[in-house]
């Protein structure tokens, strides 16, 4: 184990040819546009405020400008809100009919399917932050799995 001094010193000779250009703060709001997508991951857990459970969708964008770039999917699936579980239910089949597995008996069977979406822009209620949401899910020209995801 190195000490602090020790440590400094390995820090003060590692290569520094490469140009630092700051740490990485994360991905701007993609621009307003259709999309091809894929779900990579998914988790089914409770909300933060403990009123409901969403499921998660961690997807990445596939091909163009932001190829690879993650997009966040979350869907109230069960919200003691009758409309905010309505719509989360609603969102799911919409997703589903454009990934073409209308009745999955597993979230992974929606991985790696390519889904377009439309994605318009708006800004955060409470903090005026710009921010992404899904305007239409749409069906992509083929439904044949492309990833292999961990």
């Amino acid at each position: 184990m190195l000490s602090n001094s020790e440590n400094a010193g390995a820090i003060a000779h590692c290569d520094q040819s490469n140009a630092y250009t700051g740490p990485f703060v994360g991905y701007a709001p993609l621009p307003a546009g259709d999309y091809t997508l894929e779900a990579v991951e998914s988790d089914y857990a409770a909300n933060a405020m403990g009123t409901g459970m969403l499921l998660k969708f961690k997807c990445q964008v596939v091909g163009g400008e932001h190829d690879g770039q993650p997009y966040y999917i979350n869907l109230s699936l069960e919200h003691d809100n009758p409309e905010a579980q309505d719509i989360g239910q609603r969102d799911f089949a919409a997703m589903r009919h454009a990934i073409g597995v209308l009745n999955p008996d597993d979230t992974e069977q929606l991985h790696c399917r390519p889904f377009r979406v439309t994605i318009g822009q708006k800004l955060h209620e409470s903090t005026g932050v710009l921010e992404n949401f899904i305007k239409a899910y749409l069906r992509a020209d083929s439904g044949e799995e492309r990833c292999h995801a961990a």
